[in-house]
């Protein structure tokens, strides 16, 4: 169980992102990732926020070949493009030859 004090900062934390956070789309399909607050430390990037979306970075395409600035967007994981097999064994090793 959390102590009050760690609880009343997320809960200040959560209304904070919810007053000055900024929208977060997902550039991959174009649907709203939710809202989040960025604070730039220590050369990091803190990203408050998101809670329910498990998205990744990745720098913009850029009509211009520029390396001062460039534009950072967020795409969510896709799905895996294999099926499911089971294993045909359990065994960590191979059967015996004889």
């Amino acid at each position: 169980m959390a102590p009050p004090l760690h609880r009343a900062a997320k809960a200040l934390l959560r209304s904070l992102v919810a007053i000055a956070g900024a929208k977060v789309t997902d550039q991959r399909t174009g649907l709203p990732a939710g809202k989040a607050l960025f604070i730039p430390w220590r050369g990091k990037l803190l990203v408050i926020g998101l809670e329910n979306a498990r998205v990744s970075p990745a720098f913009l395409p850029q009509p211009h070949l520029t390396y001062w600035h460039q534009d950072l967007g967020f795409s969510s994981h896709p799905e895996p493009d294999f099926p499911h097999e089971p294993q045909a064994h359990s065994h960590p090793l191979p059967p015996p030859t004889p």
